[in-house]
């Protein structure tokens, strides 16, 4: 008998590749066959998130010596980081769903930014082409001795002069 905090929630719409790994963390591997452990397991798969179950071993897995307090216990890693500890008992509809949602509000901060930069540099571009070409300073000295050799030109005697 699942209790209401192991209800599992209608799923909205599927989610493609999210690298989210849930790890249950069991005594025996005997126990992955338990009734709420499964509907956690189809839960996930149904999201198309990594499943993985294995044994409690503090001595391999560090997360397992800091975080658990008792068994089983779930593990969830974004990106192969360590996330959180949660347990069947809680909400892990719930926490799963948490995570999703955090990741996706972290990707999609990350494009609005990158395209908030590029409109960013297009807007400061446009500003540049408007206010028009302005010299450099070689620029500006290849144009004074322009000048200057114009105007020394201009002073000397033309060849007509001459004879």
């Amino acid at each position: 008998m699942q209790s209401s905090t192991l209800a599992k929630p209608q799923v909205s719409q599927q989610i493609n590749r999210l690298p989210i790994k849930v790890v249950f963390v069991l005594k025996s591997l005997q126990d992955a066959g338990s009734p709420d452990i499964k509907g956690i397991r189809d839960y996930c798969q149904e999201q198309i998130l990594h499943v993985e179950c294995r044994e409690y071993d503090s001595y391999q897995h560090r997360h397992d010596r800091d975080h658990i307090e008792r068994l089983p216990a779930l593990h969830i890693y974004v990106n192969n980081n360590y996330e959180r500890t949660f347990y069947p008992n809680g909400r892990p509809y719930q926490i799963i769903e948490e995570t999703v949602f955090q990741y996706k509000r972290k990707v999609e901060e990350r494009l609005a930014r990158k395209g908030g930069f590029k409109r960013f540099v297009g807007k400061l571009l446009e500003r540049i082409q408007k206010l028009g070409h302005r010299k450099t300073r070689m620029e500006k000295y290849e144009e004074e001795q322009r000048r200057r050799s114009q105007s020394f030109r201009d002073r000397l005697p033309s060849m007509a002069d001459w004879n």
